[in-house]
């Protein structure tokens, strides 16, 4: 079998599998181990801490193994981390779960995309990374109305179901078992543009913190302060979500072929004081209706800034894998930020308050931009 199939039917089922997982653990740290939104962010952290460190201290180790291999090792990995959590006799076992869970991921999603990459550049690579993007994103979007359906019939039974799908995707590489080839890609080729272009980087990875400092909170504390404050059921919290990660995909893909908003500040300024507002009016909306129009712009400005990181992070860089790694370390920075900062605020104070210190942290962005203008307009005069 061809490589791409292979890939795009790993990251659409990984897609599912582990973002229905992170859901569940919310629900199991609340209904098993009657556990704050305190420990839930904490769970959000150490599955963040424990990706970078293995990406980190991993990475020789990632690259000398055929990808297919890591694949392979880390469903393993995946499905011990699962079990930890569905056989958890007390919370410190489902650290333990996540932990393994952050640890294996390490060896899924960089080797799988950089088995993605080989032998492609160009408008050749554009397209297939739009596929890609299209396949674990659709596998987001479902994820949280499938954790959400089989949360409502209880959190272990969500995980026992997670872990059959890692049995068959285990199955399903052995059977097809391609070897990852080692093609040497042609170097790219950098576009000739002003150096204020490619120093665009620094506002939009700040942005791009931000915009992630929202999408966990949206992601792993408001489904428990719905579920406590409004009476939500969890089918409904999972839909309601999905709108966010529905928005950022069709964002994702559809701004994306768009030029408009590269090389130009002007879009991160209006895309965060458009998103700090939303994130305000997340914190008071309790109509269903109009909390999925405020996820569906929030997934629209948070795409925006993924690709704006992303675009702007490799402009005119002849070193783009270390641009990319910082694009990744931004995202898993803020999941880590907002795991600590957000679940321990909403403890012990409310969820219009964490609404608004994810908007204050959207304005330490707009703060960026707005200083990287004025310096850029000094050095011009």
């Amino acid at each position: 079998m061809k490589k791409l199939p292979v890939i795009f039917t790993a990251a659409f089922v990984n897609g599912v599998a582990a973002n229905a997982i992170q859901y569940t653990m919310i629900f199991s740290a609340k209904q098993d181990f009657a556990t704050g939104s305190g420990h839930v962010g904490a769970l959000c952290a150490t599955l963040n801490i424990f990706y970078v460190l293995c990406c980190i201290l991993g990475r020789k180790v990632l690259c000398s193994l055929p990808a297919i291999t890591c694949l392979k090792i880390s469903i393993a990995g995946l499905f011990a981390g699962t079990l930890a959590m569905a056989l958890a006799p007390a919370i410190w076992m489902l650290y333990v779960g996540i932990a393994i869970i952050g640890s294996a991921t390490a060896f899924y999603w960089p080797p799988l995309m950089g088995w993605l990459s080989e032998g492609y550049e160009g408008k050749k690579l554009a397209k297939i990374s739009g596929l890609y993007n299209l396949c674990w994103s659709s596998g987001s979007i479902v994820s949280p109305i499938i954790g959400g359906w089989l949360c409502d019939k209880s959190p272990s039974l969500a995980l026992w179901a997670m872990l059959a799908t890692y049995v068959a995707l285990f199955v399903f590489l052995a059977s097809v078992c391609p070897k990852a080839r080692s093609v040497a890609p042609t170097a790219p080729k950098t576009e000739n543009i002003s150096g204020y272009a490619t120093t665009l980087r620094y506002p939009a990875w700040f942005g791009l913190a931000a915009c992630w400092f929202c999408v966990t909170y949206i992601s792993f504390i408001y489904p428990y302060a719905a579920e406590q404050l409004y009476g939500f059921s969890r089918t409904k919290i999972g839909f309601i979500i999905s709108f966010r990660v529905v928005a950022m995909t069709i964002a994702v893909v559809l701004i994306g072929f768009l030029s408009f908003w590269q090389y130009k500040l002007k879009w991160l300024v209006i895309s965060h004081l458009l998103l700090a507002g939303t994130m305000i009016a997340v914190g008071h909306l309790q109509n269903e209706v109009l909390l999925c129009i405020a996820m569906a712009l929030v997934g629209v400005l948070t795409g925006l800034g993924y690709l704006s990181s992303q675009f702007h992070g490799v402009a005119g860089s002849t070193n783009r894998t270390l641009r990319m790694s910082i694009h990744e370390n931004v995202i898993s920075g803020g999941y880590i930020s907002s795991g600590f900062i957000c679940g321990s605020l909403y403890q012990h104070t409310s969820l219009a308050a964490v609404s608004t210190v994810c908007a204050g942290m959207v304005g330490l962005a707009l703060l960026v931009d707005l200083t990287y203008w004025l310096f850029r307009n000094k050095l011009k005069a």
